[in-house]
């Protein structure tokens, strides 16, 4: 297993690959969801979100520094854990993957709309879009990163401008501190911070990973965190009532204050933002898939190698699959929130595997409490 994977990946690809796998559903799609759900607090709950999501890193990077091992969180919990744990695990990321492309495929329809008047049906672009990254994940870890290197450059620029823009023109709101709501919305947020355990999964294919995987995962998410947390505040500062389409909620208000031009600009952010995390999300899932059915859980034909490219191509193309039994029979909300359960869900088992590797039982204790809540509050 380990001579399969070229190793291409250096320290930037590699926390480019958390970057673009983070940016995405966490503020192009879910913040005007969140927003509606607890309004003027939502900073609040980005903020206990990205607390967890902190606290998972420090078990992620813990590990990965340790042990190199296939299929990223399943691998550790099955080395850590046992079995029943790890299968458990990758099972519940698989449905965390297909979950979110499809809230991506639904996701796209607005922007497309605004970026070419043509209105899409979901099943039809995710699909699109699913088959165009699974090719591209099957050419190859390098060019998945490179594609991720650029659009995450892009991103982090437009994403500051929009927070400057609100800001200028943001007033203090008055927030209501309902507890229960804002646990939900850390729920609903956690999708947000669900990416840079990519870099687990890309072990295999980093040229030094037990240096590079640890500060790859702290990287990205520090990066992501501060821009998430900054235009939170500003849309909290500007937005007013509801939003009737809430994943357009950024389009929206650009369109607000910049102009009618400005929400054309966003659509296409937002666009690169899905698309962008569509392609981590799929490199993702198949590297797990591949080290179950090495491991022998799922059928040995995911195991297949491209001659060529050196990729896992058949479990790659696992994820069309999926991902349309998920667009056919879902929508955005149902979506979403299947997702976040089940990322979370899987967060558990990383921690107890941390812990019983030996690191901080305070730590990963407290970040299971706060796992546990956001479940309760998801159900």
């Amino acid at each position: 297993l380990m001579a399969t994977f070229q190793k291409s990946l250096g320290l930037w690809k590699t926390t480019a690959l958390g970057v673009g796998s983070l940016i995405g559903a966490g503020i192009f799609v879910l913040i005007g969801l969140v927003y509606n759900e607890v309004g003027s607090a939502m900073p609040i709950s980005y903020l206990l979100a990205a607390l967890s999501a902190f606290m998972t890193a420090y078990a992620c990077a813990g590990l990965a520094k340790k042990k190199t091992v296939a299929g990223g969180e399943y691998g550790y919990v099955k080395y850590y854990l046992g079995t029943t744990g790890g299968v458990i695990t990758g099972l519940l990321l698989m449905i965390a993957s297909a979950a979110i492309c499809a809230v991506y495929g639904f996701a796209m329809t607005g922007f497309i709309r605004t970026l070419t008047g043509f209105e899409l049906p979901p099943l039809f672009l995710g699909m699109f879009f699913t088959v165009v990254f699974v090719v591209l994940n099957d050419v190859g870890a390098a060019k998945s990163a490179n594609f991720e290197l650029a659009m995450s450059f892009i991103l982090v620029a437009g994403m500051l401008f929009l927070s400057i823009i609100f800001f200028k023109n943001a007033e203090i709101p008055s927030v209501d501190f309902d507890l229960g709501k804002i646990a939900g919305g850390a729920g609903l947020v956690y999708l947000a911070f669900y990416g840079f355990q990519t870099i687990l999964v890309a072990t295999l294919e980093m040229k030094n990973p037990k240096i590079l995987a640890p500060k790859a995962i702290y990287l990205s998410l520090g990066i992501v965190t501060v821009l998430y947390l900054l235009l939170a505040v500003a849309v909290a500062g500007v937005a007013r009532g509801t939003f009737e389409n809430p994943e357009l909620a950024l389009e929206i208000l650009a369109g607000k204050f910049l102009g009618g031009k400005a929400e054309i600009v966003i659509a296409f952010l937002a666009l690169l933002a899905i698309l962008t995390s569509m392609n981590g999300v799929i490199f993702g899932f198949a590297r797990r898939v591949y080290a179950m059915a090495e491991d022998h859980y799922i059928p040995k034909i995911f195991t297949k190698i491209h001659p060529r490219f050196h990729t896992p191509y058949m479990a790659t193309n696992l994820a069309v699959v999926l991902v349309f039994i998920f667009l056919y029979f879902g929508d955005i909300e149902s979506g979403a929130k299947i997702a976040s359960f089940s990322y979370i869900a899987s967060m558990l088992a990383i921690h107890s595997a941390a812990i019983k590797q030996g690191m901080s039982k305070a730590i990963n204790g407290l970040a299971m409490l706060i796992n546990l809540i956001l479940l309760w509050q998801l159900l």
